[in-house]
């Protein structure tokens, strides 16, 4: 009798996930990055990587490629008198990612993102900026024009391409790129699949960023051997000045 009745338990459990389990696997993808590591060498102009995948027919995709936070320091400048610009102190952003780029397909909006928590109005509400005297929105602005120039920041709706609907999947493409100035590290890559106000499901990819050959041993040269190093940046400065003294002041003689 009590086997019949854990045999029933069982049963009526399995009726109750049975609905769901095949609707939660149909909800979920899988992407693929490529490539997942980028070298940088001492002549890198910047790479791109290709991130493909697909999901539910339905949904549309975002793509964002977050850096760690970071903390960033820099002088602000005032128009005094109406004649000249000068520092006035300084400006501390904290708690920003040192990259963000976002790609979405065409039907997720700027307002769309922020519904659903991502974006730069996302970055916004972390970001810690000190000192506070009202004027935080505008500085944030330019920070963030700052970096986007510096290829750290990106949006662009309409950057992931979808294809045709197919037995209730629709694949997705969405070319990163990486800037030449995108510092070593470890990023994450989110992909969304988005339904109408709703994120039907997520995925994670990685991707490595590491320096190769004499960037590389730079590199390790000022972190393990800072005298070393230090010794060899006043050689290399005074190498690079007497090359310009004797190049310029042979042209100066010729004359």
């Amino acid at each position: 009798m009590r086997a019949r009745i854990n045999f029933l338990a069982i049963a009526m459990v399995l009726a109750l996930w049975w609905p769901v389990l095949p609707a939660a696997a149909h909800q979920g993808f899988k992407v693929k990055l490529r490539p997942n590591l980028v070298n940088i060498g001492i002549f890198f102009g910047g790479a791109k990587v290709t991130l493909k995948g697909s999901v539910p027919a339905r949904s549309q995709v975002a793509v964002v490629l977050e850096g760690p936070p970071q903390d960033n320091h820099f002088k602000r400048k005032r128009h005094v008198m109406g004649l000249l610009w000068m520092n006035q102190g300084e400006v501390l952003f904290r708690h920003v990612p040192s990259v963000y780029l976002v790609y979405t397909s065409q039907g997720v909006s700027p307002a769309l993102a922020r519904k659903l928590g991502f974006g730069y109005r996302a970055v916004r509400h972390r970001a810690d900026i000190q000192p506070k005297e009202g004027e935080e929105d505008f500085l944030f602005s330019q920070f963030v024009k700052l970096k986007e120039e510096h290829g750290l920041y990106h949006w662009q709706q309409g950057g992931v391409r979808l294809g045709k609907p197919s037995q209730g999947r629709r694949p997705f493409e969405v070319k990163l790129d990486i800037s030449s100035r995108m510092p070593p590290g470890e990023y994450a890559v989110q992909v969304l699949a988005v339904d109408q106000n709703h994120i039907l499901a997520s995925d994670l990819e990685h991707l490595k960023v590491q320096e190769t050959g004499l960037l590389a041993q730079l590199a390790n040269l000022s972190q393990n051997h800072g005298l070393l190093y230090g010794i060899l940046s006043v050689l290399v400065a005074i190498g690079a000045g007497l090359l310009m003294d004797l190049i310029f002041g042979t042209k100066k003689s010729l004359h």
